[in-house]
């Protein structure tokens, strides 16, 4: 009986040791779902469901008190998404959807709490695993494309995609819907789709291409689909990615009619949680741009970091606008989305800066409160997290329609970002690219050549040039910033200058494309640093040491003379 005992407790002591070493249970492991019939719908309702999802934990860390993040996809291809914040005796979250099939009555939750370096969204299937979307609601502005997401995506990450896509005519119509994405930084995992044929069944071959096609001969007039796809970030994506872009295309056509296409281009941060990554940073929403139609507006993302040891109570951001884009005095054609109502310290129009200061009562938090101080990554105020070291601006901006887009020429951007009164921080440009004549791509080298600095003199002027074996094809020319540039478009501009600068110069003609780095550099004349009378003689005033010993070397020789 002894060694039957002391079986036992030596079990159960393993049992805890194991328990213990495995540590507390993830987050999401309690998290029951349930869907029922619901009466909470409007009347005429084919179907009305609500779905719940119960025993969310209260907090996964009480220092932080972080809301989750959740996003509801329905089988009708609606979704909602929303933060979400427990409360004592409240553990659920749920949602009534009316849905206008009986078939189509299945959801699929996204949940995360607000994001850290290790917590991952979670998807829960609600009813049907394996449902397929579908929305039949009609929209205006028919033959658009969007790609939707609700998070940042990083390294490991499994998140849902929602791509929207419209169709301009009426049906019978047929066409395709194809994304392009970088097979060295995701996967797709899974595709939920309506009225299209998604090869489901050949994802290895979908993500060895790198490239995604969705066919269709279905699709009302001026009403539009959502497709839901499953992207996995991949975790061992190579560190010199930090932003992700998706090149959608759009492609419809009825017989007796000129086919219609539509091209987007939606680029997104990637974040690495574990990797290094520069914090400050300029991303546009758009990488590549068809040059006809004009588009009517471009969003810019401005975003940084206090890598410093104390609290930040002011940034200054300085942004030169390029010229493709309206700028008067005012700034009416550039609206701020966030923070919103964010006023300009100064507009110069000559110039083209534009100068914002961030203060206390501007720093947002991610979740959308109020921060009231920028913390810094050293020294961080206990109960505060990175996320209260980072934040943006976003704004958008208002193409001039009296400037045409040069096929395969470019639009580069950059920010500088001062925190508090210390040196400027610029970012690297980001360049949204103009595609060639029909929207076809560009040929171009990879990557941006950066040529030897250029040595001139404050204050005076210097032509600059670019390789003429590598630019003869060019016939038009695009140098950033502008500043001290007599020609930003000449292939040879003069720049007067009384700073270092970098500029960035696009050579373009027909469809091929080259881009540079050009550094100036600005040498002044250094001043001597006298150290002792005869030092400041010998090395600094050589000049009054030469007129001191020739009238000492004159008055010798008179002396003499007077001898004589």
């Amino acid at each position: 009986m002894k060694k039957l005992a002391f079986f036992f407790f030596s079990l159960l002591f393993v049992f805890t040791l194991y328990n213990f070493w495995q540590g507390a249970p993830p987050w999401y492991y309690d998290i029951e779902t349930d869907m029922t019939s619901s009466t909470g719908c409007i009347a005429g309702t084919v179907s009305c469901q609500e779905f719940e999802a119960s025993s969310i934990p209260d907090n996964i860390n009480d220092k932080l008190n972080r809301p989750y993040h959740y996003v509801w996809f329905y089988s009708d291809g609606m979704f909602d998404s929303d933060y979400f914040t427990t409360s004592p005796g409240d553990n659920t979250l749920d949602a009534i959807h009316a849905f206008p099939s009986a078939n189509d009555n299945n959801a699929i939750l996204q949940l995360v709490p607000t994001y850290d370096d290790k917590d991952k969204p979670k998807h829960y299937n609600i009813g049907n695993t394996n449902f397929i979307p579908s929305d039949p609601t009609p929209i205006t502005n028919g033959r658009e494309i969007h790609l939707f997401h609700f998070l940042t995506p990083r390294r490991g990450d499994s998140l849902i995609y929602v791509l929207q896509y419209g169709n301009k005519y009426s049906p019978p119509t047929k066409g395709h819907i194809r994304i392009e994405f970088d097979k060295n930084a995701m996967r797709i995992d899974t595709i939920y789709t309506f009225k299209g044929e998604a090869k489901t069944d050949l994802l290895d071959s979908i993500n060895t291409a790198g490239e995604l096609e969705i066919t269709y001969n279905e699709l009302d007039s001026g009403s539009y689909r959502n497709i839901f796809i499953v992207l996995k970030f991949l975790e061992n994506a190579p560190d010199s990615i930090n932003t992700v872009s998706f090149p959608l295309e759009l492609y419809a056509e009825k017989e007796g009619e000129e086919p219609y296409t539509k091209v987007d281009t939606l680029v997104l941060d990637f974040l690495a949680s574990d990797a290094p990554h520069d914090p400050n940073y300029i991303i546009a929403n758009k990488k590549g741009l068809c040059p006809d139609p004009i588009p009517d507006h471009l969003i810019y993302k401005i975003g940084f970091q206090n890598i410093g040891a104390g609290v930040c109570n002011k940034v200054t951001i300085k942004e030169t606008l390029p010229i493709n884009f309206l700028l008067d005095a005012t700034g009416k054609d550039i609206v701020m989305l966030k923070p919103p109502g964010l006023n300009f310290d100064s507009i110069n129009t000559k110039t083209r800066e534009i100068v914002w200061t961030l203060t206390n009562n501007d720093f947002l938090k991610f979740d959308g409160s109020k921060a009231h101080l920028l913390q810094g990554t050293s020294g961080m105020t206990k109960g505060f997290t990175e996320e209260d070291t980072k934040d943006y601006i976003l704004f958008r901006v208002t193409f001039d329609k009296n400037i045409p887009l040069i096929p395969c020429s470019a639009i580069p951007n950059r920010a500088e970002i001062i925190f508090e009164d210390l040196e400027p921080i610029v970012t690297n440009d980001y360049i949204a690219t103009i595609k060639c004549t029909n929207c076809d791509s560009c040929t171009t080298t990879p990557g941006i050549e950066v040529l030897p600095a250029v040595k001139m003199k404050k204050g005076k002027t210097v032509t600059l040039q670019l390789p003429k074996n590598k630019t003869q094809f060019a016939t038009h020319y695009t140098w950033y910033p502008p500043l001290g540039l007599d020609d930003p478009g000449s292939a040879t501009p003069k720049a007067t200058l009384n700073k270092n600068t970098v500029y960035t110069a696009i050579a373009s003609g027909g469809c091929r494309q080259e881009i540079f780095k050009v550094p100036v550099m600005v040498t002044a004349k250094a001043k001597c640093a006298c150290k002792g009378f005869w030092h400041c003689l010998w090395h600094c005033k050589w000049w009054l040491l030469f007129i001191i010993l020739a009238l000492i070397a004159w008055l010798l020789l008179r002396r003499r003379g007077g001898e004589a």
